[in-house]
Formats: structure tokens, C-alpha cells, sequence
């Protein structure tokens, strides 16, 4: 480990509550490529570690530099560095963070996939959030066995349009409603939101977080539709039924 003298890097101080300039107290490098890591598949990998001080409070804290010759600004074509700093800065408030909500009679995988949703959202992980989406929507169509559905296309031949069966995610979602999983309008809501398209993950822009939100909310809807719904209708008429 050697020091770093002069080194100068912007880093969040848990002491002075905001970004400040920390000296870097001292510094250990690590580089990976295919002469010395037999099997790597990419040109270069490194990272460096660092004890850093605030110039304004003295905290020590520690950063974890990350770079690698897949990360790229497509623009400028200058490497793009990942740095994650420990403790860090804290969460956001509770008011903006979306709770995961509670549902009963969720089974395993779409559950364990919604939770993980939530917390790449929460941790502004947006683009794992978006994904996260279409694979809550994919584990639905595993658990109530839909492979495929009806789908309405233009027909090239008489200019009209045509009923054709597809075992993509668009043919899935109507194949819910097809089942009586959800409605038809539920159905069309659902394929029309953006992500769950395959360009919102493979432009790779980061999605905009209220329009993540809004998406989230629509699963959450639909999550009580096909999981929740009967349950609390059937609670309701046994309050019913009970009544004096």
C-alpha cells in the first residue's frame, strides 16, 4: 500500500453531511488482464482502493475505484470510472422510497423478483428496476403456465389486421387476459407501458424515475388483480355473511 501524495478526489462526508474534497490518504492498485488472469474474456479490469480524509473535517472514509475496457462513454469514447464510497451517503428519505408491499398469496418467484425490483429503485438502480419489470411479468406467465396468446397484427396481404399467436412477452400478457387472469383493457395498459418493451433495455438510457414509478405501480395493480383480488373479495363476503 502506498501513499498518495497530493491526491485530491470529491467523496461524501458523513461528518459535514454533503460532497467535499478528501485527500487521499493512501492507495492500493489492482489490475487484471488476459496475460495474468488465464480465461478473461475482456481487455482490462482494475480497481484501486483508498483511504480518504475530508479537508474540511479530517473523517476518514474509503473508496472503491472500478474501471474496465468494457465501460465506455459511447460520445467521447473515455473510459468511465465506477466508484463506490464506504459508509457513503445515506439512503434517501422515506418519503421518497416505495415500500414493498404485502401480498399474501404472491408465490415464490414473482414475489422474490418484485422485492428485488423495489430495492434496485429504492438504491436508484433504474435500469436493474426497469428489467426487473419484465421479469416479474415473465415469472407471473411461468407460475400460471402462459406460453403464449393472441395477438393483433397487421395482415400485409389484405391491408386489414389478423389474430396470430405469439410466445413473446406481448403474447403473453394477452394470453393472461385470454385466461381470465386480467382484462383485456388490463392486458393493453400493461404491454403499452414503455417498459415493457425490449428497447427500454436495449437503448441502455436510464429510465426516467417517475415513469419508473408509474410502471411499478401498474405490476403492483396488477399483482392484486391476478393474486389478491378473489382472496379479498371471498374475505369480503364472509364479513358479509357474519354480519348480524
Amino acid at each position: 500500500m502506498a501513499a498518495a501524495d497530493d491526491k485530491v478526489v470529491k467523496s461524501y462526508c458523513t461528518q459535514c453531511k454533503g460532497v467535499t474534497k478528501h485527500n487521499v490518504m493512501k492507495e492500493v492498485e489492482r489490475s487484471l488482464t488476459p496475460d495474468n488472469t488465464p480465461g478473461m474474456q475482456i481487455d482490462f479490469w482494475g480497481e484501486t482502493h483508498q483511504i480518504v480524509a475530508c479537508r474540511g473535517c479530517d473523517e476518514r472514509s474509503f473508496l472503491r475505484v472500478t474501471v474496465c475496457s468494457e465501460d465506455f462513454d459511447p460520445e467521447t469514447g473515455d473510459l468511465e470510472e465506477t466508484v463506490v464510497s464506504y459508509p457513503g451517503e445515506p439512503p434517501k428519505s422515506h418519503d421518497n422510497l416505495l415500500e414493498v408491499r404485502p401480498f399474501p398469496h404472491l408465490t415464490k418467484k414473482p414475489r422474490r423478483i418484485y422485492r428485488e425490483t423495489i430495492e434496485a429503485y429504492n438504491n436508484e438502480l433504474y435500469t436493474l428496476a426497469a428489467g426487473g419489470l419484465r421479469a416479474i411479468v415473465e415469472a407471473i406467465c411461468v407460475d400460471k403456465a402462459i406460453a403464449d396468446g393472441p395477438v393483433e397484427e397487421k395482415d400485409k396481404t389484405t391491408g386489414g389486421t389478423k389474430i396470430v399467436r405469439k410466445n413473446n412477452l406481448q403474447g403473453k400478457i394477452f394470453g393472461m387476459a385470454e385466461k381470465g387472469f386480467l382484462t383485456q383493457k388490463q392486458a393493453e395498459v400493461l404491454h403499452e407501458h414503455r417498459f415493457m418493451g425490449n428497447e427500454a433495455l436495449h437503448d441502455l438510457e436510464m429510465p426516467d424515475p417517475d415513469n419508473l414509478k408509474l410502471a411499478i405501480d401498474i405490476i403492483e395493480h396488477t399483482l392484486v388483480t391476478i393474486y389478491e383480488l378473489e382472496h379479498r373479495g371471498a374475505a369480503l363476503k364472509s364479513a358479509r355473511g357474519g354480519a348480524v
